[in-house]
């Protein structure tokens, strides 16, 4: 962010591309005429393909769907999404970025979780469109495709970082339920995800998780009859987790290469 020389700022990963040629063409087109927009933010599915696979269906051009506030778009459940923490779906002006202060943290795999949350909490006005600026590339050894204990640690961390900034700022009413909402299913998919883990790592971060952060307070969220049985053993008998998620793994992987072998014959 301190490096770019432009107005206006579009994330780019290594394992991205852009979607269409005319995609700043199309984007010049709305900046132009709704002036005083500090986000413009796709709603659309990103695509998501690996190396063999670029048969992708270019949009033609952009459709602009809804103005509104970053307070308001946190708040509606229409634009409600797991994806809400993916920093290139939408291009941000580089003055507004400034004058809040919004820069990433640095050394931190997924520092955009609780950046994400800070910049449409800050928001004043922004454009939403219909497909998505940048596609991207599924790849085996992706980061976040490989088990790391780096990476998942950095994960826990901006969900933690990201619930202090909702307290901070005493976030009320639809807009605290929806984020609770996406912390709590995060939350259940990193800790799905400790099968990948040998048991010693797998209860090494679950134990960063209950003992560094205040994720696992359930009053914080609206939990479901399993999510509550899940929460009180994660804080008294995490091992059971651990084991229980590596079982059902297991069981889960003999069943489809069982049926896989019938289906063979």
């Amino acid at each position: 962010i301190k490096e770019a020389t432009g107005e206006w700022i579009l994330f780019l990963d290594s394992d991205d591309c852009i979607v269409a040629s005319n995609t700043l063409e199309e984007f010049d087109k709305i900046i132009n005429c709704t002036p005083d927009l500090e986000i413009v933010r796709s709603i659309s599915s990103h695509i998501y393909y690996n190396d063999n696979n670029k048969n992708i269906p270019l949009p033609k051009s952009f459709n602009k769907i809804d103005e509104t506030t970053g307070i308001e778009y946190l708040s509606a459940d229409k634009y409600f999404t797991d994806d809400l923490y993916v920093v290139w779906a939408s291009c941000y002006k580089k003055s507004f970025l400034q004058k809040h202060d919004l820069y990433f943290k640095e050394k931190m795999f997924y520092e955009d979780t609780d950046w994400t949350i800070r910049t449409l909490w800050n928001c004043h006005k922004m454009c939403i469109i219909d497909f998505p600026f940048v596609g991207h590339r599924i790849r085996t050894d992706s980061t976040s495709q490989k088990p790391n204990l780096k990476i998942f640690i950095d994960k826990i961390t901006g969900e933690a970082l990201a619930d202090k900034y909702i307290e901070e700022y005493h976030m009320t009413g639809n807009c605290l339920k929806l984020c609770r909402k996406r912390n709590l299913r995060r939350i259940t998919d990193y800790i799905k995800k400790t099968k990948d883990y040998s048991i010693s790592n797998s209860l090494y971060c679950l134990n960063y998780l209950r003992h560094n952060t205040q994720l696992l307070i359930p009053t914080k969220y609206d939990l479901s009859l399993k999510h509550q049985i899940m929460f009180y053993i994660l804080k008294y008998h995490p091992k059971i987790i651990v084991i229980s998620i590596k079982i059902a793994y297991i069981l889960k992987r003999h069943i489809f290469n069982r049926i896989a072998q019938i289906f063979h014959k």
